[in-house]
């Protein structure tokens, strides 16, 4: 009697045929793929011959239930136009009931491979045998054909290049072999191959062949490639002219590191493979690895997937590359499913090559070839997401510096209100360290290393596994000179993650000549927007001196505000928290300032330079949130209270969009005065303010914010509509009549109120 599962599997299969009348013209990962009769491809393990432009797949026939995980069938084959459309070509090679017959039924057949000898004309077929279903054998089976769908005849089974020791075998391969090692499946734990002498042991004998594939390079030579010494350690083996034989020539790579299901192709002149950790049916993260010869020295290259899923290869496991005429490659995998054998998956996916010699790949729920397979196709820029879900970014400067300081920061970045934090920091290591003191916080780390630069794609498929990386860091201050850069750098990094943020801060205003490398700020800020596509931008400005108010702050929140609007793009800005040089003590007025005019013109978060300045001693950086020693300075609570603040008025402020910023009294550089106010407003009178209008949603919002550090002034507000409410932070909204409002606005203080 079938079961539910199976019958669910009938009618997925039943359903995918109803809808196969018109050709399908993408591939669907992980999906019922019906061949030309509308039943579910059945061939595991497997590998692409192409011949013309004819594609053949052969694989393991499965049967269903956990039977299936032995051969009942034997090796099945279907052709194919255009790696789509499958056509069922029957049983390429047919298991026995010959008692006698290492293929008999019952028996293992796995990963079968077909390579074509142009010069015997013959289809010669490898496959991985155990003659015990207890994978107490370890040997290779051979077939050959006269024709691509066979039928192929048996010929012999045998052990990997008997009585022959590899190039790279060291003279203790040829002395004892540990006693009581036996011809096993695998290693005990904390066994190496090399302190046992595995190779030794099988040197008369043969050495193993389990999880194996063929590749035939450029020049007409074929190779065998298969996990060997107790699934311990890959060989790669020379095959003869006739590919019916090993040569006696083969290498030993990767010892001791437990590696299977290799698959192995050629790009650019360059080799590259990629294998399974050895966790039985359970899949696992991919390893790859690249060499400049068949002979090595091979180099490994980490885990190629990336993104969501990486940590188990989606699901599956590799098997096969497919090389296509014009240079494009297919990755090939196995979604197993040994409970129920026959409902195994194909998990097909294209390659992605990146500049630093590595490749990648990234799960597509549909892909084309004709949807240029083999790149990632990117959009014009990184679409922007808030790194802290629903919570206003505020971001501190300098925290994290020094493994010993993360687990002690952490706490205190919570408690003075922060949800993001950044540091220069030395290596991956350290990161790592910061990383694990963070998970588990509510404060994401913008992760900073050497390694992101020399290879960001690996650094990155490195920290993306980390829920705390909540972005990856480029620059501070670039010139528009380094944008070329900037953009190839941001892209490598999005080809492997582009759902986190790529932070780069921008130069003020006030930038030494020769910084900008343009004419004018407008164009650095232009610029920088239009070619490197970060999806958002953050700059620095420190307006509060010693002898006052920057005369350029305003301007330089003009140009980038007005730059954000036009590309569609979010921006951040800065509070001065940490005094040094002609920059004064930090007081609550003068960062409400800062941080109120930042939010006035738009600002979708917060970051404050510095929280502990410990890496800028030579500055003489004082009175920071955190000093040295670690000690709270009277500026933590002032930033708590502030942070408490802005965190409080994030349903206002996160999201919101902005009509209009002017100005009332003398006019701040690069400015313009009040011109109209919303219908609900008759008039705003007052000196040194600026007014805000901004939208949220449906919501429209009027703020006014003060351009004094030194002094409270009255501003008067004539409402027209009783509808207007007044918004304080952590407070119910307070209605305001209709009428004059007189209201005194404090040094660096503000006044919001909801319109709607």
């Amino acid at each position: 009697m079938k079961t539910l599962k199976t019958i669910a599997i009938m009618l997925a299969v039943i359903a995918a045929a109803s809808c196969n009348s018109s050709k399908l013209s993408a591939c669907r990962p992980g999906e019922i793929w019906p061949d030309n009769n509308g039943i579910h491809i059945n061939a595991h393990g497997g590998g692409i011959l192409v011949e013309g432009d004819t594609y053949y797949w052969y694989g393991e026939h499965k049967i269903e239930g956990t039977a299936g995980n032995v051969a009942h069938v034997g090796v099945h084959v279907y052709s194919s136009k255009d790696l789509y459309n499958w056509k069922d070509e029957g049983i390429a090679l047919a298991v026995t009931h010959d008692e006698d017959s290492d293929i008999r039924e019952g028996m293992v057949i796995e990963r079968p491979k077909v390579i074509h000898n142009a010069r015997t004309g013959k289809y010669v077929m490898w496959f991985h045998l155990e003659r015990d279903p207890q994978y107490l054998d370890g040997r290779t089976g051979i077939a050959v054909a006269d024709s691509p769908v066979g039928p192929f005849t048996y010929i012999r089974c045998t052990r990997a290049t008997p009585k022959s020791w590899p190039d790279n075998v060291q003279d203790f391969h040829k002395g004892p072999v540990a006693e009581g090692l036996q011809d096993v499946t695998n290693l005990s734990e904390g066994q190496h191959p090399d302190e046992v002498n595995t190779l030794g042991r099988d040197f008369e004998i043969g050495q193993h062949s389990r999880d194996m594939t063929l590749f035939v390079d450029d020049d007409g030579k074929a190779y065998h490639i298969c996990s060997s010494e107790s699934n311990s350690t890959l060989h790669i083996n020379e095959l003869t002219d006739d590919y019916l034989d090993f040569t006696g020539r083969y290498i030993r790579i990767f010892s001791g590191c437990k590696l299977e299901a290799p698959a192995i192709f050629k790009h650019d002149g360059r080799y590259y493979m990629m294998m399974s950790g050895c966790t039985g049916w359970a899949p696992n993260p991919g390893h790859s690895a690249s060499a400049p010869s068949i002979w090595g020295p091979w180099e490994e290259m980490g885990n190629p997937c990336v993104g969501p899923g990486k940590e188990t290869t989606f699901d599956s496991q590799s098997t096969y590359f497919i090389t296509l005429p014009d240079g494009r490659v297919i990755y090939m995998g196995d979604r197993w499913c040994p409970e129920n054998a026959i409902d195994g998956r194909y998990i097909w996916l294209p390659v992605e090559f990146n500049e630093d010699g590595t490749y990648s790949l990234r799960w597509r729920d549909e892909w084309s070839l004709d949807g240029k397979a083999g790149t990632k196709p990117l959009s014009d820029a990184h679409e922007y997401s808030n790194p802290c879900g629903g919570d206003f970014p505020i971001m501190a400067w300098f925290t994290l510096h020094g493994q010993h300081l993360a687990a002690r920061h952490i706490p205190l970045l919570e408690e003075a209100g922060f949800n993001l934090a950044f540091s220069f920091l030395s290596d991956m290591a350290e990161v790592d360290s910061v990383l694990a003191a963070a998970e588990g916080s509510k404060v994401g780390i913008i992760a900073s290393c050497k390694e992101l630069a020399r290879r960001p794609e690996e650094a990155v498929r490195h920290l993306m596994g980390s829920p705390a990386v909540a972005g990856y860091f480029l620059r501070d201050e670039p010139g528009a000179d380094d944008f070329a850069d900037l953009h190839e750098w941001a892209e490598r990094i999005r080809t492997v993650d582009d759902s986190r943020m790529l932070y780069l801060n921008l130069h003020p205003t006030y930038a030494p000549d020769g910084y900008l490398n343009v004419d004018t700020y407008e164009e650095y800020v232009r610029r920088f927007c239009d070619e490197v596509p970060l999806g958002w931008m953050s700059f620095d400005h420190y307006p509060v001196l010693d002898s006052g108010i920057r005369p350029d702050f305003y301007h330089n929140l003009e140009v980038v505000s007005s730059n954000a609007r036009r590309k569609g793009i979010p921006f951040w800005a800065f509070v001065l928290s940490t005094a040094h040089g002609q920059y004064p003590i930090a007081t609550y007025e003068s960062m409400s300032l800062q941080a109120y005019t930042d939010l006035a013109y738009g600002a979708q978060g917060i970051e404050y330079f510095t929280f502990q300045p410990g890496q800028l001693r030579s500055l003489s950086f004082h009175h920071a949130p955190i000093e040295a020693d670690g000690s709270k300075t009277p500026t933590f609570d002032l930033v708590k209270r502030l942070n408490s603040e802005i965190q409080a008025l994030t349903p206002v402020f996160l999201g919101a969009e902005v009509d209009d910023v002017s100005h009332l009294g003398e006019l701040p550089k690069g400015t313009h005065a009040l011109a109209g106010l919303p219908q609900e407003v008759k008039a705003i009178s007052g000196e040194g303010v600026l007014v805000s209008q901004f939208h949220n949603g449906e919501r429209r919002y009027l703020m006014v914010v003060s351009r004094s550090l030194d002094a409270s002034q009255e501003v008067s507000i004539d409402f027209q509509s009783s509808g207007v409410s007044r918004i304080l932070p952590g407070e119910a909204p307070q209605a305001q009549a209709s009428g004059v409002h007189t209201e005194t606005l404090t040094p660096g203080g503000m006044l919001l109120y909801c319109l709607d």
